[in-house]
């Protein structure tokens, strides 16, 4: 598509259909491929909820394409050398790939340029790890976020990519096909949500083999103290990454330290990350990062530090004294109210939280679910409201009566974020 002189723009199938529309929308995408109907129900309805908002909101000329059902199993095509060679602009848009939608109620695509992708590609050589001819297996990782990433690294650096064995319809990736499949590329690197290793840990049947692995990377959201301590019994490594739809990853990926605590990252030098204090908050700052061309630039500018134009974060961090006489930092949450679940998924939950104040029960909620799997809410009951919480048939009758504001803020929201 990319040789053609399309732009791909990848769509999580997480989003909610307001989402999906949203971002066709936005974006103005011409044609949208669909995959084969029947491998998910929830999946089918989202889409054409999707197509019908934009059909009503006056996208009557947008294609849908049906993706081919056998394309994962055709070999020996030959390549149309005919397509065009694409002129030499490092400001090119090359692709699209979405955010988590932690500042806003939709998430916000985000155009990756020919420059992001040659940084991507570059990351290898920033790094103390060799991936020639090495498994990287991304069958896990979301085509919209990690995987278009990784991608990358086949042809910049010789790195072998892995993937799940091809299903019709796919099969979800449970702790157990992970964990079979980076066994089978014996010695693999991979970068695993938090989420699929707390659950590989909760299954003890599972441990044995998991001791096999010695080490991962884990990446996308931060994984809780219990679930390192209990790897590193039982002789497996945790190692920390850092990446965002923004500013790509300006971490030194699959480098190995012994000394390299679990939960702290080693900057590139490919990126120029710059440090503003958190106010109120002595040795904790926010991670900003800076142009440094020509070789890597933030996909999105959105404020100046120093006199510079930077993209600020919104990570909390701490500087960690070095060893070694590098930079490392210990990322601690986010200094808006942003959640990062250990899944990978971020959730905003202003938005989710002004639905289910409206109603006339409540008199303030707040959202948690950092580090967890899945998000939750602590309700303060109005004034005028008392319930006994003994009584089981008040409380029910008092969820009953709040429920449709849950389901109005659930309905906003993309399935990762949902109460």
């Amino acid at each position: 598509m990319q040789r053609a002189g399309l732009v791909p723009f990848y769509l999580s199938i997480n989003n909610s259909a307001a989402g999906i529309a949203h971002l066709i929308k936005v974006t103005n995408c011409q044609a949208v491929l669909v995959g084969p109907q029947g491998n998910s129900a929830s999946v089918d309805k989202n889409v054409q909820e999707a197509l019908s908002l934009l059909k009503a909101d006056g996208f009557q000329d947008l294609q849908t394409v049906q993706w081919p059902q056998d394309h994962v199993y055709t070999q020996g095509l030959d390549l149309d050398t005919s397509l065009p060679v694409l002129p030499a602009d490092l400001d090119r848009p090359s692709l699209i790939i979405h955010s988590s939608g932690t500042s806003s109620l939709y998430p916000k695509p985000i155009v990756q340029t020919e420059r992001a992708i040659r940084a991507y590609m570059h990351l290898p050589h920033y790094t103390d790890a060799d991936l020639y001819n090495q498994v990287l297996f991304v069958g896990h990782l979301p085509p919209a976020h990690a995987m278009a990433a990784c991608m990358t690294h086949v042809a910049a650096c010789g790195a072998v990519v892995g993937f799940m064995e091809p299903r019709t319809p796919p099969l979800p990736t449970t702790p157990q096909r992970l964990l079979k499949a980076l066994l089978a590329f014996d010695g693999c690197k991979t970068i695993v949500p938090p989420a699929l290793i707390e659950a590989l840990l909760r299954d003890e049947q599972l441990h044995e083999s998991f001791k096999r692995l010695k080490r991962f990377w884990y990446g996308g959201g931060p994984m809780s103290s219990g679930a390192a301590e209990q790897c590193l019994k039982l002789g497996v490594r945790p190692y920390s990454l850092l990446g965002s739809t923004e500013i790509a990853c300006p971490t030194k990926i699959f480098s190995e330290s012994e000394q390299l605590p679990w939960d702290v990252i080693r900057l590139s030098k490919q990126a120029k990350m710059k440090w503003r204090p958190v106010e109120g908050e002595p040795g904790f700052f926010e991670m900003l990062a800076a142009p440094n061309l020509p070789n890597y630039q933030p996909m999105v500018l959105n404020d100046t530090f120093e006199g510079e134009p930077v993209f600020a974060t919104g990570d909390r961090c701490q500087i960690v004294d070095s060893p070694e006489g590098e930079t490392w930092v210990r990322m601690l949450g986010r200094i808006d109210a942003g959640l990062v679940l250990s899944t990978g998924e971020k959730t905003n939950p202003d938005p989710m939280l002004n639905c289910i104040r409206k109603s006339k029960l409540v008199d303030e909620a707040i959202m948690f679910g950092q580090a967890r799997t899945h998000n939750g809410v602590l309700i303060q009951l109005a004034a005028n409201v008392q319930i006994d919480g003994r009584d089981d048939k008040q409380l029910a009758k008092f969820r009953n009566e709040i429920w449709p504001f849950v389901e109005e803020a659930n309905a906003i929201a993309p399935t990762h974020s949902v109460m």
